[in-house]
């Protein structure tokens, strides 16, 4: 069976320190300007997202390779410049990912270490990423957000079939809908081919887990690869909201379809493991026949 290796942000390192490396206040327009999803333009199946969290910006990235082979990188320190108007990374490490079916599970090995690299936005909002040697490649990232809109399959060269459509597109509607195993629920949407997947899963009848990932197509394996996090509320017994605490929010995930069946293998805990999800029917589609 095909599995996902290389997911994007694959949070290979525990969580860095709170602590470490805050730096002086940033503006809230620098923070806005650099913090997002990004996409590569000009080398095929990079990524990276950048955060700012307790005083501190951090980035951490992927390059999707295969579905069972990828790479993933993150860095120990990162403070904006001013004078340079740019975001300094430092002390990265690079990771080349390969699944292995003997142990069943992702293998991360490590390639490069101690580089660094400089990223900059323009006035088009491209994320310019220098410095890194031959780590990482110098190259340009758009925001995930406006790659959808900009229908970032036909630039990277999706053809059309004969009838003009995209058959990237027909293999992304075998997702959307509402999916479930066990306790478990996969509802799949799609907006300017951005996948959005919210998965449900009741530990009780007051407790419910949620993970939550913006995911694309990748056309060369028919797969949803994405990045998301990971929540759990707690609900009152009328059903109130009474509390939602984040857990994580560098998941990251893969979806297959197999057979009639949807597979989710997640990156960051395994959780799906041996789960098979089965489409649900529409509420009102039965087998009664038509009303007279």
């Amino acid at each position: 069976m095909k599995r996902f290796v290389c997911a994007m942000l694959a949070a290979l390192l525990a969580c860095l320190p709170a602590a470490a490396m805050a730096e002086a206040p940033v503006d809230r327009a620098v923070i806005d300007r650099f913090t997002d999803t990004w996409v590569c333009e000009t080398a095929e199946g990079y990524a990276t997202e950048i955060w700012y969290e307790n005083g501190a910006f951090q980035c951490r990235g992927t390059r999707f390779i295969t579905v069972d082979e990828g790479l993933s990188f993150d860095f120990k320190r990162c403070h904006y410049d001013a004078k340079a108007d740019a975001l300094i990374c430092e002390d990265g490490t690079l990771y080349h990912e390969k699944f292995s079916a003997a142990e069943d599970r992702i293998v991360p090995e490590v390639t490069a270490s101690g580089f660094g690299a400089t990223l900059t936005v323009d006035e088009n909002r491209r994320l310019h990423w220098t410095g890194s040697g031959d780590a990482i490649p110098d190259q340009v990232f758009a925001s995930l957000e406006e790659v959808g809109e900009a229908s970032w399959y036909d630039e990277h060269g999706d053809e059309e079939d004969e009838d003009g459509g995209n058959d990237g597109d027909d293999a992304g509607d075998r997702f959307v809908g509402d999916w479930m195993c066990d306790r478990a629920t996969i509802y799949i949407d799609e907006d300017d081919n951005v996948y959005n997947v919210r998965v449900t899963w009741g530990a009780s009848a007051f407790e419910e887990v949620i993970w939550a990932y913006t995911c694309t197509l990748d056309s060369a394996t028919g797969a949803l690869n994405g990045v998301g996090k990971k929540s759990t509320e707690t609900y009152s017994d009328n059903g109130d909201l009474i509390s939602s605490e984040i857990e994580y929010t560098d998941g990251s995930a893969t979806f297959t379809i197999d057979g009639d069946a949807l597979l989710w293998a997640d990156a960051k805990e395994d959780a799906a493991q041996g789960m098979r999800f089965e489409r649900m029917e529409p509420e009102g589609d039965n087998d009664g026949g038509d009303e007279d």
